[in-house]
């Protein structure tokens, strides 16, 4: 089965910087979905941000670090504020 993407996958696997900060920046497409949950110790609901991923896991970051793309790694964790252990 092939991997399923958002355009914000196809621009890393693409070698693309310019199209992936086109993207998130300018059209907000999303690199982490915030989601509800309850925290089991409290009676509160939380939101996280959760990365987006293909359809067999891949988040942006971990696409990035696999295919070695410096300029990537260093928009998401640093400009973008991904977190570099939910990758």
């Amino acid at each position: 089965k092939h991997d399923i993407y958002y355009p914000v996958h196809c621009a890393i696997l693409g070698g693309n910087l310019s199209t992936l900060k086109w993207l998130v920046d300018q059209h907000c497409c999303p690199i982490t979905s915030s989601k509800k949950y309850r925290k089991e110790d409290t009676k509160h609901n939380e939101i996280g941000n959760e990365p987006i991923l293909t359809s067999k896991g891949s988040s942006v970051l971990s696409l990035a670090m696999e295919t070695h793309l410096l300029d990537f790694q260093k928009y998401l964790i640093v400009d973008k504020k991904v977190n570099i252990f939910e990758y």
